[in-house]
């Protein structure tokens, strides 16, 4: 329940992170907020495995996820922009499905792991 809880989290920070994307990108594509994005989300992994407080990482994980808001509407919008009218869907699925595909294979990583017996929990001596 508290994983669930901790994805849910970064899940409204993806929301959050969207609206402020948006709002900032009213007059055009802020870029700026890209590289802004890529830095929150390195920060928020770096401290992730370093928290113990489940307060923490709730914050950790919203922050995870409106950074990745900051980060990922922007480089849509620039996709969707430079794309010629006629193959946009076409470079839009092409997108999702590069990203999906990147996704399964990243879950059967760690599928590959678990049944194997690896952690990511070091065992001090």
């Amino acid at each position: 329940m508290v994983i669930q809880g901790l994805m849910a989290c970064s899940g409204i920070g993806i929301i959050l992170g969207s609206v402020i994307a948006g709002r900032a990108s009213r007059q055009g594509i802020e870029t700026g907020l890209i590289p802004l994005g890529a830095l929150g989300i390195v920060l928020a992994l770096f401290f992730t495995p370093q928290l113990e407080s489940t307060g923490l990482l709730v914050v950790d994980f919203l922050a995870l996820g409106v950074a990745g808001g900051l980060f990922i509407v922007p480089l849509n919008a620039l996709i969707q922009f430079h794309a010629k009218d006629r193959e946009l869907g076409t470079i839009l699925a092409g997108n999702n499905w590069i990203q999906n595909l990147v996704m399964l294979a990243f879950l059967g990583i760690t599928v590959v792991f678990a049944t194997s017996g690896i952690t990511s929990v070091s065992s001090a001596s």
